[in-house]
């Protein structure tokens, strides 16, 4: 999704930087967006797939609840510090449970900044969050997050 994401992105530039052609995927502006789609319906099938799994079986709740900021601003300055217990492994702490929901939350926004972009005239309920530059620029800032 990456590399084909980076041809659309070459076909017309949000900023003066573009891609390497040899890291992209699609050969094309019409192969890229196929393969780009593609893609994204593998992303959103595996993402219901993983919410209703997480929702249905109690595992977001067990795991990621209860979150508060000041225990994520704690164990934020305790990671930076390198003085974040691990005790349990198999419990999160508040960082680790904010990072997963913000990725979760991250992914949503790609796929409908996505498809406002895609078709913003047959899909206005979504266009309609943003202009469709907007929906442009988050798709694009978006996916940084995504990779760390």
């Amino acid at each position: 999704m990456v590399a084909s994401g980076w041809r659309i992105y070459n076909a017309s530039p949000l900023f003066p930087v573009q891609d390497p052609n040899e890291l992209t995927l699609g050969g094309w502006l019409a192969g890229a967006l196929q393969w780009h789609f593609a893609a994204m319906w593998l992303l959103v099938i595996n993402g219901i797939a993983y919410v209703t799994y997480g929702v249905v079986s109690g595992h977001f709740r067990r795991k990621f609840f209860p979150l508060t900021p000041a225990a994520v601003f704690h164990d934020v300055l305790g990671a930076l510090r390198g003085k974040l217990a691990h005790e349990d492994l198999s419990v999160y702490n508040a960082a680790q449970r904010a990072a997963y929901l913000a990725i979760i939350l991250c992914a949503i926004v790609l796929v409908f900044s996505g498809l406002a972009i895609w078709k913003p005239v047959q899909l206005q309920e979504i266009a309609r969050f943003s202009a469709v530059m907007k929906a442009r620029a988050w798709c694009t800032f978006s996916r940084w997050p995504c990779w760390f």
